[in-house]
């Protein structure tokens, strides 16, 4: 026993001193090794006594990548988390050792010359790694930014007139940009074959996609235009393609492989992408076609962008099942095959897609079960495919119902009433009072976009809006958006001001409305008719209906004609009058002026409080006390702090040497500062207060 005692002790204590030996040993981290390594360099052959000598930053980064990768996996790639590099940069060396020329460096060519005029191989700074012209890449990650080898002989060259790399956001994760500069290209002799005037280049099949101005093209490397740049945006398909965009549609498809351009349709969305397969037992297939959307109605259209399907049905995917794929056409379902002909016609209230041959629809509200003939199958227990209803049923007592990512209507009978294809199904609320809905109208989404339908399905409002907002409960209105322009509709969905406009803001006086245009504020009617035009830099209305305006950075107070009724002459002012007073700011220092735009209390505080009661916080120096409407010095400056609010009892918090007390509406302080701290406030306990330790309710006593 005493044996086993001193085994078990002994293997104890070199268990912990083991355990404390391996605590005291620390990997050296990231950061600290690679601080001290010089990137690799690069050494291209001579050519015409000129040589090509590559600052490998790219590749400094990928190894510090494959460290954190290799010391401290986790869940988000290292290459995503940490900082991009800096781009590569390029020397142009002669065979005398004189540098001739450099890219995407701030050093001078004497700094240069100094540092690798004389360098070789076997001479490298310390920690650097000789790289032949022939090295390529093995191990790359997800986001690597690949910026240096990917124009096959030709480098990427900035302006280098910022300091810090950030990503481009765009879809193309393997490209880094530096922050505001521009780029070319240059080949191995450092000539430049782009000049560096693009905001950004990306490879393409032998061919470069550029932007510039903001503005999408392809080009040759010789800069000649492949597709001119006149595109607003752009973005990469499968099999190598781009798209071009114009007005948010897709104005032009390029294939870089075949060096051919396509110019499908005109289509308000076009879905370019295939579905994929694989080991799928349902045999699903695409049979080639994508999806397109015209009007809200949708189509197909095949590899070749040639239209096969008109957009016709209200919801039609290009996935067949079984060799069918279902559609809606006026609330009602059936199918196509992959010829795009209607083989079961559209009569169904509501239909799944085909599984082991067959389908569940239902059919005067009776669920049914048809084989591909459409012929009735015997029972139907395909339960999993049911639809689910929501949460709560709206307040007309409907039910929404979703399967999948969609959503539709059902009556209390449980009948569809409007189809299951929507992303979003609510009622209205009118905006005359809390939970008071417009009956009869859903604000539905689709396609991320949303519109106005009726119960019976009808629009009202169509579905091409971004956004459609709450209606105000004065005015009446709501803001929609559309293609990045603000107009208005009235509670029975007629557009009563188009979307034409920059931004409107939220309509507080009956009859007018504040828009902008080429980023100034004016306003107008209901009819459009402008009542004041754009030219301020930011306006609010006021509660009596006058605005606060800027120009220039300055401020003052505008009646609904545009006049001024406060000169714009002020560094800032506040929103509203507080009995009759408006505190503005001149020169720095805070006073008063009434609504006549007079001087009241002279611009001589270094800050102040709205007059809310018969006196105010006012502050000089350091110090704050209180002042009546006349300038008058009421309490002495002799706090600390003033709260910028008073209490429904009628006082307002105060600071004197760090301990809170309480100030009524003549200046008395009636709760003495001697608290450390306050913690809200109830109107008929008092203030929840801390004084040594210990948390109470104070309140004022009374006279």
């Amino acid at each position: 026993m005493r044996k086993n005692f001193y085994s078990i002790a002994i293997f104890l204590s070199l268990f912990f001193y083991c355990d404390l030996t391996l605590a005291q040993i620390r990997f050296p981290s990231a950061q600290e090794e690679y601080k001290q390594r010089e990137p690799a360099i690069i050494f291209y052959p001579y050519y015409n006594d000129v040589q090509l000598l590559e600052i490998n930053n790219l590749e400094r980064w990928n190894d510090e990548v494959s460290y954190y990768e290799m010391t401290r996996p986790r869940a988000m790639e290292w290459s995503s988390l940490l900082p991009p590099p800096a781009p590569n940069v390029y020397l142009l060396r002669h065979r005398n050792g004189t540098i001739v020329k450099a890219f995407n460096t701030r050093s001078s060519l004497e700094e240069l010359t100094r540092k690798y005029g004389k360098l070789k191989p076997a001479e490298l700074p310390k920690g650097a790694i000789p790289l032949p012209a022939s090295f390529s890449r093995t191990m790359l990650y997800r986001h690597t930014p690949v910026q240096d080898y990917i124009f096959d002989g030709c480098f990427k060259i900035y302006s280098m007139q910022s300091t810090a790399a950030k990503r481009t956001g765009r879809n193309w994760p393997d490209i880094t940009t530096q922050q505001g500069d521009l780029v070319g290209l240059i080949d191995t002799l450092g000539n430049i074959i782009l000049p560096v005037e693009y905001d950004g280049l990306w490879p393409l099949k032998g061919d470069v996609l550029a932007v510039k101005d903001s503005l999408y093209g392809v080009l040759t490397k010789a800069g000649k235009e492949v597709v001119p740049m006149i595109y607003e945006s752009a973005s990469p398909l499968r099999n190598d393609r781009v798209a071009f965009y114009q007005q948010k549609k897709i104005r032009l498809i390029y294939d870089p492989v075949e060096k051919k351009s396509y110019s499908p349709k005109e289509y308000d969305y076009a879905r370019l992408e295939s579905y994929e397969f694989h080991n799928d037992p349902e045999k699903r297939t695409t049979a080639g076609y994508y999806s397109v959307r015209k009007d809200g109605k949708f189509g197909f259209i095949d590899a070749s962008y040639r239209e096969v399907l008109p957009p016709m049905y209200d919801y039609c995917e290009p996935v067949f099942h079984n060799g069918l794929t279902r559609v809606c056409r006026d609330k009602k379902w059936g199918f196509i095959d992959t010829t795009c002909r209607e083989v079961i016609p559209c009569v169904y209230e509501d239909a799944t897609d085909f599984y082991m041959g067959l389908a569940r629809v239902v059919l005067d509200g009776e669920v049914q079960c048809i084989n591909t003939n459409a012929e009735l199958s015997g029972p139907c227990n395909r339960s999993w495919e049911e639809w689910k209803a929501a949460d709560k049923k709206l307040p007309d007592g409907r039910q929404v119902v979703t399967r999948g990512q969609l959503d539709g209507l059902v009556n209390g009978s449980g009948r569809i009433v409007l189809p299951i294809i929507y992303q979003q199904i609510r009622m209205i609320e009118s905006g005359i009072k809390q939970f008071d809905y417009l009956e009869g109208f859903y604000l539905v989404q689709r396609f991320n976009l949303y519109g106005v339908i009726k119960k019976n399905g009808t629009e009202v409002l169509p579905i091409v809006y971004d956004h459609i907002r709450n209606f105000h409960h004065s005015t009446g209105v709501a803001i929609v958006e559309r293609n990045e322009k603000q107009g208005l509709i009235d509670r029975s969905f007629k557009l009563v001001i188009p979307c034409e406009y920059e931004a409107i803001s939220s309509p507080q006086v009956p009859g007018f409305v504040a828009f902008r245009q080429n980023s100034l504020w004016g306003w107008m009617d209901y009819v459009g008719k402008v009542a004041v035009v754009p030219q301020f830099d930011q306006i609010g209305w006021m509660y009596d209906g006058r605005m606060r305006a800027e120009k220039g950075e300055k401020f003052g107070i505008v009646d609904i004609n545009g006049r001024e009724v406060i000169p714009i002459k002020y560094e800032g002012i506040e929103d509203r009058f507080y009995n009759g007073y408006i505190r503005a700011i001149l020169n720095k220092k805070y006073g008063y002026l009434d609504s006549t735009g007079a001087i009241v209390i002279p611009f001589e505080y270094d800050e102040v409080r709205n007059f809310e009661k018969p006196i105010a916080g006012a502050q000089k120096g350091k110090f704050y006390g209180f002042i009546d409407r006349s300038g008058k010095e009421v309490v002495p400056f002799i706090y600390d702090f003033v709260d910028h609010s008073w209490y429904s009892d009628g006082l307002v918090k105060v600071v004197r040497k760090g301990k809170i007390g309480y100030v009524d509406a003549t200046g008395k302080e009636v709760i003495p500062c001697i608290y450390d701290e306050e913690r809200g406030f109830n109107p008929s306990k008092g203030r929840y207060v801390l004084l040594k330790h210990e948390w109470k309710y104070v309140k004022a006593e009374a006279n």
